[in-house]
């Protein structure tokens, strides 16, 4: 195992921020990088990235949570303004800042989350202090602002998050992203974390030919969430070089049955091998920081600067033993340049309103409370769209009749042959 959290916190201690500016830390293509964002797991532990919460400022969360409730706001409707935390906010200010410009990677523990409140009070309490980071953005098509991450209670199609499969170290679509749990299994379901750019420096080390095959552009699987006319691809590279900045995109393994599939251009050599070296180093022991979240823990990552994965787990019997957390991706106002390939997967490269998925009609933003709402609304999209969601890999027998169907429905011109064009490098980049 890595690093390991397994100790109490020490909250002096984890308010030093490790940001020695306000800018993105400076990168020189093709060179090894230096500064905060570079860290290695063997060399952390839970009081370098941990803040727990005071029992004043517990209340002040409490207070802020019962304002809402007597304005009977709508979670959605909830900003900054209406969520104050007079002694809190200006150290959530503090701990922003080192996650966009510092490490890329804080823990907020004992946030009042766990069943000694509602499900709603849960959710709004978590959704105030995310207003602390930025803007949310929707995690689904379906308009989803909250993700409920547990198994699914009746959702005829899977997905991948609400299962208890294991999930490779991947960045989200979006500048931060919160996990914060509420309940939490008996065994497994640990969160894992590593620095991308720390990536960058081993891979640049060990294989530079792969390192130069990652920051060439690849070609990937939408799944069933892709923007109305868009191919069920997209394309970007790995290592994103910017105006002397890095950003780091995953790229998913199935990238030859991508192409075979899909119609996206064909594999280029070498580009399997560097994905699989991708997740093998970050699986290193002294590269990955493992932790297990408890309930009233919200783990913040930067996406462009940090990975994160997830193991399986087991749910016991009671509810207090069955894994739930929330989820929330949020746009950054101190958001760093992105290279314009970015709108393939944020929608917009625009700096506090980029990231998410596009929500297709007749869905809207909204947060749904409980999880039978949010299962409820994939069945109704799964319905009406005619999508299978997967938790596996695609397989080529079930993988073509699948995506066949799907690309027949968005992509009528498919019903006489024709290939699906590739959009333009730029498709929704802001001008």
């Amino acid at each position: 195992m890595g690093a390991t959290v397994g100790c109490e916190t020490n909250a002096e201690q984890a308010l030093k921020t490790t940001a020695i500016t306000d800018k993105p830390a400076f990168v020189e293509p093709f060179k090894p990088i230096e500064g905060p964002t570079v860290w290695y797991g063997e060399d952390l532990d839970v009081q370098d990235v941990a803040y727990e919460f005071t029992p004043r400022e517990i209340e002040e969360i409490l207070k802020a949570v019962a304002s809402v409730e007597k304005r009977q706001l709508k979670v959605e409707e909830i900003t900054r303004e209406d969520f104050v935390l007079p002694t809190l906010g200006p150290k959530l200010d503090i701990i922003h800042q080192d996650l966009i410009f510092g490490r890329g990677i804080r823990l907020l523990r004992n946030a009042p989350l766990g069943l000694d409140v509602t499900l709603q009070q849960s959710i709004i309490a978590m959704w105030g202090l995310s207003t602390y980071f930025g803007k949310q953005v929707p995690l689904t098509q379906v308009g989803h602002l909250v993700g409920h991450v547990r198994s699914d209670e009746g959702v005829t199609k899977r997905v991948s998050n609400c299962t208890p499969v294991p999930l490779g170290y991947h960045a989200d679509n979006s500048d931060i992203v919160l996990l914060a749990c509420r309940t939490q299994a008996p065994s497994g379901g640990d969160s894992s974390c590593c620095s991308s750019h720390a990536l960058h420096n081993e891979i640049l080390k060990r294989r530079p030919d792969l390192h130069k095959v990652l920051s060439e552009p690849f070609y990937s699987d939408r799944r069933e969430w892709w923007p109305e006319g868009s191919p069920p691809y997209y394309k970007s590279p790995f290592f994103h070089y910017h105006q002397n900045t890095l950003g780091v995109q995953e790229v998913q393994p199935n990238l030859e049955e991508v192409a075979e599939h899909l119609g996206a251009p064909p594999v280029k050599p070498g580009q399997v091998e560097a994905v699989k070296l991708v997740q093998e180093i970050a699986a290193e022991p002294r590269v990955r920081f493992d932790v297990r979240l408890r309930p009233g823990d919200i783990l913040l990552n930067h996406n462009l600067t940090t990975f994160h994965s997830r193991t399986t787990w087991q749910d016991g019997a009671s509810e207090a033993d069955k894994r739930h957390m929330f989820r929330i991706w949020a746009a950054s106002p101190l958001g760093w340049p992105l290279d314009p390939l970015y709108a393939e997967r944020w929608q917009t490269v625009e700096v506090g309103k980029r990231g998410g998925l596009e929500v297709r009609s007749p869905f809207k933003l909204h947060v749904a409370i409980t999880p039978k709402e949010y299962f409820q609304d994939f069945n109704d999209w799964f319905a009406l769209y005619g999508a299978t969601a997967t938790t596996e890999p695609l397989k080529p027998a079930a993988s073509r009749a699948q995506k066949q169907d799907l690309l027949r429905k968005f992509f009528p011109a498919m019903e006489s042959g024709a290939k699906v064009e590739e959009r333009s490098a730029l498709i929704r980049a802001e001008a």
